[in-house]
């Protein structure tokens, strides 16, 4: 059994001018990532390999998660950034087998989709967020019954967990509430 992580990159500024690619993190964003990290860790989600997109938001989010978890291998590989879902599974499916937990960080909406396509459609709660959209900072977890990533296959893989920064950074107290 394999385990898949992806994460879409935490909440980030406007372009101000800059291109798409360059856009950083909000500092919200990055007290998110941070956040994340400590809630994988204490999740037991500890990634032997990361694909990152070559986007600014995205390093910068791998580099706040990393902050707490322990060293892994990690690939910036620029393809993750206009990659289409069908480009994002077929890297998945060229991923070395000795790797039994794999973290993809990327970019809505091709994260999204991607989730919804590799999951078991199942009505579940998890299943009933993940349609309700994949807001930045999310990270779902997808255990998947093959022994070779070659071998992931759509529609077959439990969706076993999604987070959200108001599961793992929510504050306190609501602001809605002050």
């Amino acid at each position: 059994m394999k385990k898949l992580l992806l994460l879409r990159h935490a909440q980030t500024l406007s372009t101000g001018g800059l291109p798409d690619i360059e856009r950083k993190l909000t500092p919200k964003g990055k007290e998110d990532a941070l956040a994340l990290g400590r809630a994988m860790k204490n999740n037991g989600y500890q990634p032997d390999l990361i694909l990152c997109s070559s986007a600014k938001r995205t390093k910068e989010t791998l580099n706040h998660v990393m902050e707490t978890l322990e060293k892994c291998a990690i690939k910036i590989i620029p393809s993750i950034y206009n990659g289409t879902r069908k480009d994002l599974f077929r890297l998945i499916q060229n991923v070395n087998d000795d790797v039994k937990t794999l973290m993809l960080i990327g970019h809505n909406p091709v994260i999204h989709t991607l989730i919804a396509t590799l999951s078991l459609e199942k009505s579940t709660a998890l299943m009933n967020r993940l349609m309700s959209g994949y807001p930045p900072g999310t990270i779902s977890t997808l255990n998947c019954p093959c022994k070779k990533w070659a071998d992931i296959q759509v529609k077959d893989n439990p969706l076993t967990n999604l987070m959200s920064p108001l599961d793992y950074n929510a504050p306190a107290t609501p602001t809605r509430w002050t």
